[in-house]
């Protein structure tokens, strides 16, 4: 069974999945950190990669992304039946389209939450990851080379987690969150809240 939790950013996501994840009957998996792997180790070692997102116009870098991200995402779901346990994947979506947790998911859930605590949260944790990171970040702006500025805001996204604009305003969390919650809705997923969907996956693992 391969199961499919959702959310806005900030939702509570991973600190759900890790509380699921004391079971061992199942394997999680988050797509963040899949395809910010995939996007690091494809930047030092691909040349086709680095030469398509160095440029302008060229989007084959996102294809070849998207193919490590299906390739991964397919290993993990062998490694999953081979075990017989029910794999859990955290994450609004991969980059682009083939790896798409929501053509696969058997159960789907989008998590609910109100927006008042989701703007808060994702501001909050902006700020939190650019203190950390201050003085790498600073560094990137100040020496990257001039034909690779246009890869700054990628660097950003998947080596410091950096995914959206800072401050993230409270009408477009609340745009951005209702329009999602319709689209999920739409595609057949519970929306629900964290604890609502914690007890609902638990149930369904102790079926297997």
């Amino acid at each position: 069974m391969i199961i499919h939790i959702a959310g806005p950013s900030g939702s509570g996501k991973t600190t759900l999945g890790n509380k699921i994840n004391k079971n061992n009957k199942c394997i999680i998996v988050d797509t963040d950190d899949i395809d910010d792997h995939n996007f690091n180790r494809l930047l030092k070692s691909n040349i086709e990669f680095r030469k398509s997102i160095m440029g302008t116009t060229n989007r084959k870098w996102s294809t070849i992304l998207d193919n490590k991200n299906l390739e991964k995402l397919n290993k993990i779901i062998q490694t999953a039946k081979k075990q017989n346990k029910v794999l859990i994947i955290t994450g609004i979506s991969f980059a682009f389209s083939k790896a798409d947790p929501s053509k696969i998911a058997d159960k789907k859930y989008f998590i609910k939450i109100d927006n008042e605590t989701l703007f808060r949260r994702v501001n909050l944790r902006m700020l939190d990851d650019i203190i950390k990171n201050k003085s790498k970040i600073k560094k990137l702006f100040k020496n990257e080379k001039t034909n690779m500025l246009n890869i700054i805001t990628h660097k950003l996204s998947h080596q410091f987690n950096l995914r959206g604009p800072f401050i993230e305003s409270y009408y477009m969390i609340v745009e951005d969150n209702n329009k999602k919650q319709k689209e999920y809705k739409q595609n057949n997923y519970k929306i629900l809240t964290p604890e609502q969907i914690y007890k609902s996956v638990l149930k369904l693992i102790s079926m297997v």
